[in-house]
């Protein structure tokens, strides 16, 4: 749920710094060197999303919604540097599949995405390849107001 909720959120986000970036730079798509910039200026965008979202004990809005907290393999949270790191392999494994069905077949795509759901179904933990990577681990957060009025009831 929170995923999704992140998605709905997301694309307000990237579709006013995208507006942005073309209403600066005039880009129109004709060039294969602002296409990049823009792709890179995206991906900055996000990265300091996350980041600032992710570290210090901080959290998105979806994860406040949905009761989840994003710890370290010390239980606390996380720093940025650990931040960042989960945010460029959640973009590697995600990227993969993405890249594998534009180059390669659709059927692969769906495979290395099936990998991940797997990867979060069989491990204990349910942590996802970029959790596994990163040495983080999404937890269910008991101790929110949202968590303690939906028990309460």
């Amino acid at each position: 749920m929170a995923f999704t909720y992140e998605g709905v959120l997301l694309f307000g986000v990237v579709f006013f710094f995208g507006y942005a970036f073309s209403a600066l730079t005039r880009h129109q798509n004709q060039s294969e060197v602002l296409r990049w910039a823009f792709q890179a200026w995206i991906f900055g965008v996000l990265a300091v999303y996350f980041i600032w979202s992710w570290s210090a004990g901080r959290r998105t809005l979806p994860m406040k919604t949905v009761a989840l907290r994003l710890l370290g393999p010390d239980e606390k949270a996380l720093s940025p540097s650990r931040a960042f790191a989960r945010y460029v392999a959640a973009w590697a494994c995600l990227a993969l599949p993405l890249w594998a069905a534009a180059q390669i077949k659709p059927w692969v795509a769906l495979a290395l995405f099936a990998a991940i759901l797997v990867c979060v179904l069989v491990d204990r933990k349910h942590r996802a390849p970029w959790d596994l990577a990163t040495g983080t681990i999404l937890v269910h957060d008991a101790e929110t107001p949202i968590a303690q009025e939906s028990s309460g009831s």
